[in-house]
């Protein structure tokens, strides 16, 4: 028997893509070219330059507790923008938590998971609204008219759904998804995870990370069907199969057809709707773990990224057929020696030329500087 634990989930909450992205960087029109931003260094050894881009800002997470002011949202891990590019959802999915005198349990008013609602049509974002949420766990999608979006609740095996109203956004409705606290291994509890609303907008698919299976909401009645993504749980014959286990992301190619990806076995799942019927189909395998997916705005064309080959797949969802991989990696103008990637931590050093403090590998076969 498989032993699950939540490592999983952990193992998906990267220390350094969250400090990225617990604050929100954009490039305002208008900024001035040209200018140089040093990195900062992570325990790995490895920088990261949140504000690189030309006019780019960073801007750190504030929920706004008044209890606590200075306090800063961290594991922001998902972003969604509006059908009509004006604003751009920030949901944290992670230990937010606040502790009272004693340290021994977490203050229930001063601990939640946040969605942070921000204003991106000008030259800088507005924070205009932070919504809180006991659980999440990366999913959050809008549906296709903008005046909903959807949040995934992680632990609590639910999806939330928030709409407009004339001071912002409110919750609305709340999915159960049936898993009664269970999830699939020892001691483990459901995940809900990504989320996908189909095109016509009248059905949301969530992944159920840790049941093996994806769970289809009817928008407009509240019904919710659920279909299990392992070979053997399909038809007994296949038992024993890998296949379906730890799926992350879904997103729809038509009101008929959906793709879900299966991060364990390294493989994305077809998957045919009619009405509250989900019809597993065909299982393109994939390089590299698949972690998130997208389509083109025609829906002719199935993007996957692929955790630890760094690429992405290129899909035909007529054929479900992968017909081109891209490499995602650093062209070698920018990283020229990738056989020495994992060389020991950049060395300072004065630049005889500039003065500026300088690093370098310690290993003699990587020529690359970085200079600030």
């Amino acid at each position: 028997m498989e032993r699950r634990t939540g490592g999983a989930i952990l193992a998906l909450l990267i220390p350094g893509l969250a400090a990225v992205l617990a604050s929100v960087a954009v490039a305002p029109a208008g900024a001035a070219p040209g200018a140089t931003t040093p990195g900062e260094f992570t325990a790995t050894g490895q920088s990261i330059t949140p504000a690189a881009a030309r006019g780019a800002v960073f801007q750190p997470l504030n929920p706004d507790l008044a209890a606590l002011p200075d306090f800063t949202a961290g594991q922001a891990a998902a972003l969604a923008l509006s059908p009509d590019g004006r604003t751009l959802l920030i949901l944290t999915s992670g230990y937010n938590l606040n502790f009272g005198a004693d340290g021994s349990k977490p203050l229930p008013e001063l601990s939640s998971e946040y969605v942070f609602v921000y204003d991106v049509s000008g030259s800088a974002p507005v924070k205009r609204q932070v919504l809180r949420a006991p659980d999440t766990f990366l999913g959050i999608v809008w549906a296709p008219s903008g005046e909903r979006f959807y949040v995934s609740g992680g632990v609590d095996d639910d999806v939330l759904e928030y709409g407009r109203e004339a001071g912002g956004f409110a919750l609305k409705r709340t999915f159960a998804l049936g898993h009664h606290a269970r999830g699939l291994g020892l001691a483990v509890k459901p995940a809900a995870a990504g989320l996908a609303v189909s095109p016509d907008g009248s059905r949301l698919m969530a992944a159920n990370l840790q049941n093996d299976s994806v769970s289809l909401i009817d928008l407009a009645t509240g019904a919710v069907s659920e279909q299990d993504l392992r070979p053997g749980a399909i038809d007994r014959r296949h038992a024993g199969e890998t296949g379906g286990s730890f799926p992350t992301a879904v997103t729809w190619a038509s009101n008929v057809k959906a793709y879900v990806a299966s991060q364990r076995d390294r493989e994305i799942i077809a998957l045919t709707i009619r009405r509250q019927m989900i019809t597993v189909g065909a299982r393109i395998k994939t390089r590299g773990q698949p972690v998130a997916l997208a389509t083109n705005p025609r829906r002719t064309r199935l993007f996957a990224a692929l955790d630890n080959t760094d690429g992405v797949a290129v899909i035909d969802p007529v054929r479900d057929r992968t017909i081109e991989r891209v490499a995602t990696a650093a062209p070698r103008a920018v990283w020229p020696n990738p056989k020495d990637r994992a060389a020991p931590a950049p060395t300072p050093s004065p630049c005889r030329r500039t003065g500026a403090t300088c690093w370098s590998p310690t290993a003699a076969k990587t020529p690359w500087r970085w200079c600030a």
